[in-house]
């Protein structure tokens, strides 16, 4: 599964359509491509995580 998101920075709900039930489900988080790295919130959250 890939998706482009057309350099617009947000935060995209993602849930996976095979394990919605269980519940397989998340976000993700696009930056703007002149942030950079630096601007990146960590990678691999858990949701709920703080």
């Amino acid at each position: 599964f890939w998706y482009t998101f057309d350099d617009t920075a947000g935060v995209y709900p993602y849930f996976c359509r095979v394990h919605e039930l269980m519940p397989m489900n998340g976000t993700v988080t696009v930056i703007d491509p002149a942030t950079g790295v630096a601007g990146a919130p960590p990678l691999f959250r858990r949701h709920g995580a703080s």
